[in-house]
């Protein structure tokens, strides 16, 4: 009777014990027993990017991976036992990526903090283990608590290598906050310049083709991170404005007192030597105008300055035909 007793007491303390637990992972956002909430951090992160983003405002969103056009040299032969040349190939960062979309209870550092160790376990696993995800295709994200919770996966997307605009669509339905986890930096996959979207749009595309997608992303709204992890989210210093200022003004002070010194002297070489003065003073205010317009430009000039890494010297193929497209131009290699 006495081994009966022990026997139930230990199942009591067993069960409270669990249910303990249990609500404890609830109130973190973490998924149920068989979750990989450990990794080999002696390596470092198994990831480049994670962050936090707010998906509350609606139940779809798309996320986006650009290409550029590169014009490289193919040293090949082709049919004809020619190189094949200078071609213009589609180029992305990556062919593919891992990437672990993990709702959370937030979007501050705390919430990403809790789901970080069970994130990081998810990605870190082999390539050949995610699931793979083609371009077009739907990533549905369910809650980890309640009802249809069910274990993050890691998927490994693949671009379309034959367009510019890779689009994957997201479905949030009862998910207002998520966790994603990639592994590469997705700006590396946003292109600068006309056309170029930010890696996640809150907007649906999945009934859409390609040509009304672009419409539609380049419309929408972009979602940005709200915590990042290995950035600094701390609130941006206040400038010293006051300091400057003041310091300006008395800079030209100063300035202004050595010309007040200095005009009754140079009045007098003046009235003496009109002729040269007026012509150093002319030499002085030109040198002064194509110095502030040489500096001036030379800035501006930096932003047309391209990788010349695998580009074409000329825009025109050996034939003399084959010129940049309106997308290579969009690619910011016109």
């Amino acid at each position: 009777q006495k081994a009966c007793k022990c026997t139930a007491y230990s199942r009591r303390a067993m069960l409270r014990a669990s249910l303990l637990l249990l609500s404890a992972r609830s109130a973190y956002a973490q998924p149920m027993a068989g979750d990989k909430c450990t990794f080999d951090a002696t390596a470092g992160e198994p990831f480049e990017f994670g962050a936090t983003f707010d998906v509350s405002a609606s139940n779809k969103q798309t996320w986006v991976a650009q290409a550029v056009i590169l014009k490289q040299y193919n040293e090949a032969l082709n049919d004809d036992g020619e190189v094949i040349g200078w071609q213009e190939n589609v180029v992305y960062a990556d062919p593919e990526m891992k990437i672990v979309f993990y709702p959370t209870s937030g979007t501050a550092e705390e919430p990403f903090e809790a789901v970080h160790d069970c994130g990081a376990g998810v990605i870190e696993q082999d390539r050949e283990t995610c699931q793979d995800v083609a371009e077009g295709s739907t990533i549905t994200i369910p809650p980890t608590t309640g009802a249809g919770a069910t274990q993050p996966l890691c998927y490994n997307i693949k671009f379309a290598t034959t367009k510019l605009t890779s689009v994957f669509h997201l479905v949030t339905t009862n998910v207002d906050s998520v966790a994603i986890f990639a592994e590469h930096d997705p700006t590396e996959f946003e292109r600068g310049g006309i056309g170029g979207i930010h890696y996640l749009m809150d907007v649906d595309t999945s009934a859409m083709g390609d040509d009304a997608a672009l419409v539609a992303l380049g419309a929408a709204t972009p979602i940005e991170p709200v915590f990042q992890d290995g950035v600094d989210n701390a609130p941006e210093k206040e400038k010293p404005w006051g300091l400057a200022i003041g310091t300006s003004f008395l800079v030209n002070a100063c300035t202004l007192i050595g010309v007040i010194f200095l005009a009754p002297a140079i009045k007098k070489v003046a009235d003496k030597n009109p002729t040269t003065i007026f012509a150093l003073a002319n030499a002085f205010a030109a040198g002064a105008l194509l110095a502030a317009a040489f500096y001036l430009m030379l800035y501006e000039a930096t932003h047309l300055i391209t990788d010349p890494v695998d580009t074409a010297k000329s825009e025109t193929d050996a034939d003399g035909e084959k010129t940049w497209s309106v997308e290579s131009k969009e690619a910011g290699r016109s």
